[in-house]
């Protein structure tokens, strides 16, 4: 019978578009959050905890594992307002805990810089971020990798806490929810793990995606038909999945597609090396980002460095900008060396 009711589902879905142009086809609902729009994943920040609810995005068979070298440039989202979420982890005993990994975003330079934007971060142990969750990043790459596209919600339970960093509670709970949404077998899978160290293995974890709705209060599937989103978060369905923890390197080598930097030689001709994504640039090749100033408060100039004296004397908010901004606002050079 239950094979049955899965095959109904299955048909309602030839009947439903389930194939997306993008993961944002599929974002839960939020209240009382800013929804932050990344080029490859979403935020919903929470400003009463200073973290996000949830985090969404997609790993696919060409991005599951890309070559980007990871960045550690963790640095604030500039699209919250009044962001100072950094100095909270200094020497606070927990790691910046990344909610969409890093590495689920080595496939453009673009995408492992704006993974560190704080926005993404939640304070974790770092036995747990180190091990149990970084163990099941890796599970749910390799799916991601296996399955052509899957659809990943993930975030801090905001409801029970351990600690505070600054303004930062540290939540005692994590989840995870990933969905399968193409075709020819629709799947779904809910994790919650204690920000704990754990030597379990990853599917003793495993919950229906209802249990995490009710234990964080979001409705992650409402944009499904009622039969599919019933039907997908009333059961675990593991035997669906497969649970293996060795990433597929040797076999990611062999058959990702590679693609030639876009970037044109001195000659005229393109250049030859060879890059994870179909539109961009070697290391060679990459375009100059612009420049970044600082202000200090509602300063009238703007510093070219960090270290310049007139914002190491600086007592009010120092602020961060793209040159171009600076400029359009009137600001100008200070006289600093």
């Amino acid at each position: 019978m239950k094979r049955i009711g899965f095959l109904v589902a299955m048909l309602a879905v030839l009947s439903f578009n389930l194939v997306p142009d993008s993961y944002r086809s599929y974002l839960p609902k939020s209240s009382n959050t800013q929804i932050i729009e990344h080029e490859y994943y979403t935020v919903s920040f929470n400003d009463s905890f200073n973290q996000a609810d949830w985090v969404a995005y997609q790993i696919s068979t060409q991005t599951a594992f890309g070559s980007t070298k990871r960045s550690n440039n963790f640095k604030e989202d500039p699209k919250i307002e009044n962001g100072n979420l950094k100095s909270s982890y200094s020497k606070s005993g927990y790691d910046r805990g990344h909610l969409c990994p890093a590495g689920s975003m080595a496939f453009t330079n673009t995408a492992m810089s704006q993974s560190f934007y704080m926005s993404n971060m939640s304070p974790q142990l770092p036995g747990f971020n180190r091990g149990v969750w970084k163990s099941l990043e890796t599970q749910v790459r390799i799916w991601g990798y296996k399955y052509d596209t899957i659809y990943v919600v993930t975030g801090p339970v905001l409801s029970e806490f351990i600690d505070t960093i600054g303004e930062i509670p540290v939540p005692k709970y994590f989840y995870k929810i990933v969905l399968d949404y193409r075709q020819p077998e629709l799947k779904a899978v809910g994790f919650v793990l204690e920000n704990t160290s754990s030597n379990d293995l990853i599917s003793n974890f495993a919950v229906t995606i209802d249990s995490v709705e009710n234990l964080t209060g979001i409705d992650f599937f409402s944009t499904l038909p009622d039969s599919i989103e019933n039907q997908l978060e009333s059961k675990i369905n593991k035997e669906l999945w497969l649970w293996d923890s060795r990433t597929p390197k040797k076999q990611v080598k062999e058959s990702n597609q590679k693609y030639r930097c876009i970037a044109l030689t001195g000659s005229g001709s393109q250049c030859s090396r060879v890059v994870a994504d179909s539109n961009s640039y070697c290391w060679q090749h990459q375009p100059k980002a612009e420049p970044t100033v600082w202000i200090c408060g509602k300063s009238k100039v703007y510093h070219t460095a960090r270290d310049h004296r007139g914002l190491r004397r600086c007592k009010k908010e120092i602020h961060e900008m793209k040159l171009s901004e600076a400029i359009k606002k009137g600001k100008r050079k200070c006289r600093d060396h």
